[in-house]
């Protein structure tokens, strides 16, 4: 579980998608990364995710579904 310091209200993190790291490690040689960004509000535990897709030669995002 992530701790969080008290003064932040709202945390937004980008992540490479993967459950293993051997996933993840796999993932990052990709050209096209997929990766998730996750929004967790402090005291109420996570918002939400929405999965992205990182062309990284073009360096832009697409949004996934």
């Amino acid at each position: 579980m992530q701790q969080f310091e008290y003064s932040a209200d709202l945390v937004m993190s980008l992540s490479i998608k993967g459950d293993k790291p051997e996933e993840r490690n796999a993932n990052m040689l990709l050209k096209k990364r997929p990766v998730i960004a996750s929004i967790t509000k402090n005291r109420y535990g996570s918002c939400g995710i929405v999965e992205f897709e990182f062309n990284a030669p073009a360096a832009m995002f697409t949004e996934i579904g």
